[in-house]
């Protein structure tokens, strides 16, 4: 008996679902393939919203103006390390074409002028959240976020031989003491790229550029300065 309703149940369903009552609004089964239906139909639009937050000009409205991307702040002693935890940041948020002249300022007729103005403000207020009161006043005037950055990469990045010196001394007076190998390669690992980023290697000036390896030599006795020094 019960196995004769069981089937009786089963035939009832499939006769509902070929008659299209399965897909009714009173129907949860129905609901729910509605659901995937138009699921699966947005991820294979390739216009989608994925389009959206690829353009470096869409702003969500989450975003902070007050906004510390790094820390700590620039000041006039740590420009290398600042500059790199800077790109990271806003190449993160999609927003270093601001600064790097690729997302360049549009006409003011342009129907994007005011996105791309908005966009730019956001990136200024960032950068000056992470600044240094006193460098912060001397680039405040700027409009935009590009000439805060060059100014700021003109003024700090000069190689200031005291500063050479002083890398320098600690490498030399660097030892391993009581810290563990890791510690003690981190540190001297942090001070080779601090001397790196003020003292970088030259670029070829050839015209055309020349197949020679004298850059890679130097390189290399550079790393093997590098592991002497370690050992």
């Amino acid at each position: 008996m019960v196995s004769e309703l069981y089937r009786s149940y089963v035939a009832a369903v499939t006769t509902n679902i070929a008659s299209g009552e399965g897909t009714s609004a009173g129907n949860p089964a129905g609901d729910e393939n509605a659901s995937f239906a138009h699921l699966n139909a947005t991820n294979s639009n390739p216009n989608g919203r994925n389009d959206e937050f690829d353009d470096p000009l869409y702003l969500h409205i989450t975003k902070n103006p007050n906004l510390v991307l790094v820390s700590p702040p620039l000041t006039e002693l740590n420009y290398s390390s600042w500059s790199r935890s800077m790109k990271i940041a806003l190449e993160v948020k999609n927003k270093f074409g601001l600064v790097d002249g690729l997302i360049p300022c549009p006409s003011h007729l342009d129907a994007r002028y005011t996105v791309w103005r908005r966009c730019n403000n956001i990136v200024c207020s960032w950068i000056l959240k992470s600044l240094n009161s006193t460098i912060a006043e001397s680039v405040l005037y700027c409009e935009k976020a590009q000439d805060i950055w060059n100014k700021l990469k003109e003024r700090y990045l000069q190689t200031d031989p005291h500063k050479i010196a002083e890398i320098q001394n600690e490498i030399f007076r660097n030892t391993q003491g009581n810290k563990t190998i890791n510690e003690y390669f981190t540190k001297c690992n942090a001070l080779w790229e601090q001397l790196n980023a003020m003292r970088p290697l030259p670029n070829c000036e050839c015209n055309p550029r020349c197949s020679c390896t004298l850059l890679s030599k130097i390189q290399k006795e550079k790393e093997d300065d590098r592991v002497i020094r370690f050992l």
